[in-house]
């Protein structure tokens, strides 16, 4: 049994290289197979350099960090965590002295696409001597970095997107490993990407050119010797550019890449007509800044699972899911060979439909050069899709699986949720909803990753941000977006969050005749997604920064009326995509938009009371509190007759339930009365929008009405489930209950067991119903015992036990018995009072044998997980490293192989070392999903 410090990191970096805080928190995560350990206290030990500045960072500067983390009393240290590294970046804009961004000298068409540019320097270095090198680079646009044709790192899409007015990001690499003796060179590819591309905007007049109208680079190398002295290559008028291959590179569009104009990544610029010097130009508006998100990656590939030919005679494939990313291709034809791939995310007709892209090309082109086995890909571009239609390819090189595959990119956030299930379309439901947001987590949160706009939508944020942070750790990536949802507020001084983030055509505050006015639930982004992020991170700090854009929201941003509530003459998009709107007008929900607007306006009137008091501003909490309470009165006043809206529909009972907007408790009864009443004459479809569908489950969960069914106290409730979907409710007393058809209440009582018992548990097994409960006798475990019947509602037959008397129930309280067919597993409670929280849960095989049930106390068993039996004892088998040793002898590794899913297995072995000391080695297997998983020990 051991507990470890699996992970050690630096704020909210996943990689601690180059961060920009000169003072980062340290936190750590732990592992192993102890239950209810809990640290006391803890031991940090720091290796740096210059241990005068110990609490701050300077630019460049590294430590080392070990952790070692104490238990309880009576429970064992960790041992000490491995070093794990922290490097800052440049934190001051002094740490990049002599570079500046750079461009190529040509003419710029303003209104045209830029030509992407490929900037190179050559240099000489005596590698022998070299110590460390970090690369720092940004672009005015997107770049992709090598040093002696190596690739430097592995982000996509960099910088990626933020308000470069307002923020501008660098990135940070150790490219130590691609320097070599003697002549060096680095050449970087820039396009225009989001930076000066044709974006989205209401005002076609301002599509290009958002915050500047050059292709730029801005770069630092700085090489540190072993005898200390620096080494620094900057961008500078000594630099040459060069236009070549990729011809056109547009975000919306796709690329043209023509492989004939290729050229060596690794030859030195000279001064033939191929290079040009380069012009420098003004510094960069925003403040240079470390990421906070990690970056954008390929992170998976898809082969075709479908290839066919439409009734037009196109070249069509299926990549089987609905992605973001591009298309890698393999192909080998003739010079000159033009082959396009153009992308859509659905079929019509037949054929892959366009028309929801509307001004997007999504195509990427390339042109052979004749060489066999030519391997493409887009860089700077990205397209959303599952079909692609291919024209143009090779008839000598037929196009098949193996021709094409779908790279998925998105920003590498650590996936931390989970979910899974019995019932398929939930599944599939849940799986829509990560590719959603993988499809839309790319740089920045987007709206959607096909169509001519993919922008950071506010209200989509607010919307989903709550799920986001359960699938994914989300805390850096917010950070980020959110310091720009703060720069686009003050940039008039309005304090007017922006429908979308970052703001397009930054320096106008009108677009075209669409002026940026607040708006409920966009605005509220500002306040709900500091609110969420607290929630799921607990991190105060980032509260605290965060609070700021709470307060302007509230207190500048939103446009009142005298009563507090929103100016109902202000502009709202109220319930967005209700599914009853009318298909011209998405906005024209079935619930008004300022009644929409105002219920918000009270929840995040109460929430920033409650981060107020999280962050101990008590007079901020008390004028949030006496706002919430005047406000419900005026929504009252306003919407309200006798407790009733006058729109009554899902969104607006939804709301009303949700924020606790109905102080009598009457009112809120029968709101949740009706609401369900609306939900099952729609037969159980939703009918909200953005506003209502998020607060919808959560409602239904909070207000499911009385507890008492048919007037009886139900506590420790739980549902059982025919295969007809017929469910019915047993609490604990002990009662049977037969359900609704919605399961929201009960109908009839089928069966009142005399014996008070709690706990109850039961499946169905050939035929017959086997109720497993608990005597009632608190935190002390007890005898727990079973029953038998062929009809829920009797007669059941005499209670027995099923474990051995007086063990009990091998202490603990049954909770859930599993049906898995060939087998039955028995989970159980194993309560610990005080304190509860170290309870924890165990597993045990039940047998089942012409209606008798046995529990087997087992140290451990095996499931199959694919036949679902178990076996009643852990196989070990002991190794010799030499021939002297016991057991088989090995003289290179030993491969343990499992059968069956592996996630979140723990393989755990045991040695000893040349002291005879017992050791341990731990793998764990989180996160991977196979049907064989094979485990390598190396002598």
């Amino acid at each position: 049994m051991t507990v470890f410090i699996s992970k050690v990191t630096f704020e909210h970096h996943r990689d601690a290289l180059g961060i920009g805080e000169p003072q980062p928190r340290i936190s750590w995560r732990f592992g192993g197979n102890v239950v209810g350990w809990e640290q006391s206290a803890y031991d940090l030990e720091i290796r740096r350099g210059d241990l005068t500045t110990y609490h701050v960072l300077i630019s460049r500067e590294s430590a080392e960090v070990r952790v070692r983390a104490h238990g309880q009393p009576g429970q064992a240290s960790t041992p000490w965590s491995p070093w794990t590294t922290v490097e800052a970046g440049l934190l001051d804009e002094e740490s990049w002295s002599g570079a500046v961004p750079i461009a190529g000298p040509w003419k710029i068409e303003h209104d045209k696409p830029k030509r992407p540019v490929y900037f190179r320097k050559s240099f000489d270095l005596d590698a022998g001597s070299l110590h460390t090198a970090r690369l720092y680079i940004t672009a005015l646009g997107l770049y992709e970095a090598h040093i002696n044709g190596r690739r430097v790192g592995d982000h996509v899409l960099a910088p990626g997107l933020q308000s470069y007015h307002h923020r501008h990001v660098y990135n940070t690499f150790d490219v130590s490993g691609l320097l070599q003796h003697g002549r060096n060179v680095i050449q970087v590819l820039v396009a225009e990407g989001w930076y000066s591309g044709r974006l989205f905007s209401f005002d076609p007049n301002v599509a290009r050119n958002h915050w500047g109208d050059n292709i730029g680079l801005l770069l630092l190398l700085h090489v540190t010797l072993a005898d200390g002295s620096v080494f620094r290559i900057p961008t500078d008028s000594s630099w040459t550019a060069t236009t070549g291959p990729l011809v056109d590179s547009q975000i919306y569009d796709g690329e043209v890449y023509d492989s004939r104009l290729e050229f060596p990544l690794t030859e030195p610029a000279n001064d033939d007509n191929k290079w040009d010097a380069v012009v420098e130009l003004p510094r960069i508006k925003g403040v240079l800044m470390s990421p906070d998100a990690p970056p954008v990656r390929r992170i998976e590939e898809r082969k075709p699972v479908r290839i066919w030919t439409s009734p037009k005679g196109k070249l069509l494939a299926d990549f089987g899911q609905n992605l973001a990313g591009w298309v890698r291709i393999k192909v080998s034809g003739q010079p000159g060979d033009q082959v396009t791939i153009s992308h859509a995310e659905v079929i019509e007709d037949g054929e892959i439909a366009i028309l929801p892209l509307r001004s997007a090309k999504a195509r990427d082109t390339f042109i052979l050069n004749g060489q066999e086995n030519q391997v493409f890909e887009p860089r700077f571009t990205y397209h959303g899709f599952r079909y692609i239609q291919i024209d143009g390819w090779p008839e000598k090189d037929p196009f098949n699986d193996t021709s094409a595959t779908a790279v998925v990119v998105h920003s590498d956030l650590e996936q931390t949720g989970w979910f899974h299930c019995s019932n398929p379309l939930l599944n599939q439901f849940h799986s829509n909803v990560r590719w959603s947001m993988k499809g839309n987590f790319v740089s920045i949160p987007t709206d959607c990753p096909q169509r001519d706009e993919r922008m950071g939508w506010t209200g989509d944020v607010t919307a989903f941000a709550a799920t986001a942070n359960f699938l994914h750790d989300c805390s850096g990536f917010w950070r980020g977006w959110h310091r720009d949802v703060w720069a686009e507020m003050q940039r008039d001084g309005s304090m007017n969050v922006p429908h979308y983030v970052p703001i397009t055509s930054p320096d106008r505050l009108v677009e075209g005749n669409w002026p940026l006015v607040p708006t409920a639930i966009w605005g509220d982004v500002a306040v709900a997604g500091p609110w969420q992020a607290w929630q799921a991170y607990g991190d105060l700090d980032m509260l605290e920064e965060q609070y700021k854009q709470v307060q302007a929201w509230l207190d500048l941003g939103v446009d009142r009326e005298a009563s507090g509530l929103w100016n109902k003459q202000g502009y709202q998009w109220g319930d967005w995509l209700d599914p009853l709107a009318p298909e011209s007008d998405a906005g024209a929900a079935t619930t008004d938009k300022h009644f929409v607007a105002d219920a918000y306006l009270i929840g995040m009137t109460d929430l920033a009371a409650r981060m107020s008091r999280g962050l101990n501003k008590i007079d901020q909490v008390n004028k949030y509190e006496e706002q919430a309470v005047k406000l419900r009165q005026a929504f009252a006043d306003t919407w309200l007759t006798d407790g009733e809206p006058r729109d009554r529909t899902q969104t607006a009972y939804s709301l009303m339930l949700y924020f606790d907007i109905l102080v009598d408790e009457c009112h809120r009864r029968k709101a949740a009365d009706a609401l369900r009443e609306i939900i099952v004459k729609n037969e159980y479809l939703v009918g909200t929008g953005f506003a209502g569908t998020w607060t919808l489950g959560h409602t239904l969960r909070k207000d499911r009405g009385s507890f008492r069914a048919l007037g009886f106290e139900s506590r420790d409730i739980g549902v059982f489930v025919h295969d007809d979907d017929k469910a019915y409710l047993r609490p604990d007393g002990l009662r049977f209950y037969e359900l609704s058809n919605d399961y929201l209440s009960a109908t009839k009582m089928l069966h009142l067991f005399p014996e008070h018992l709690e706990s109850p548990a039961m499946i169905k097994r050939n035929g017959v119903y086997y109720l497993f409960a608990s005597q009632l006798t608190a935190w002390e475990l007890n005898d727990n015992m079973y029953t038998t019947s062929t009809s829920l509602t009797g007669p059941w037959e005499p209670w027995k036990l099923f474990a051995e008397a007086g063990t009990a129930t091998y202490g603990s309280q049954v909770t859930f018995v599993l049906d898995l067919g060939s087998s039955v597993l028995y989970m159980g409670d194993r309560w610990e009072y005080p304190p509860l929280p170290r309870s924890t849960y165990v597993w045990l095989p039940l047998s089942i044998k012409d209606r008798t049930v046995a529990l087997e106390n087992v140290d451990s068993f095996i499931l199959d997980v694919a036949t679902g039996e178990t076996r009643s004892s852990m196989p070990s088998t002991t190794y010799g490293l030499d021939k002297n040793g016991d057991g088989a002898s090995i003289t290179s590794k030993v491969t343990f192989e499992t059968r069956g899913t592996t996630r979140g297995l723990t393989l755990a072995i045991e040695y000893t070392g040349s002291c005879e000391q017992e050791q341990s080695l731990v793998v764990a297997t989180d996160g991977l999903t196979c049907d064989t998983s094979i485990f390598e020990l190396l002598a």
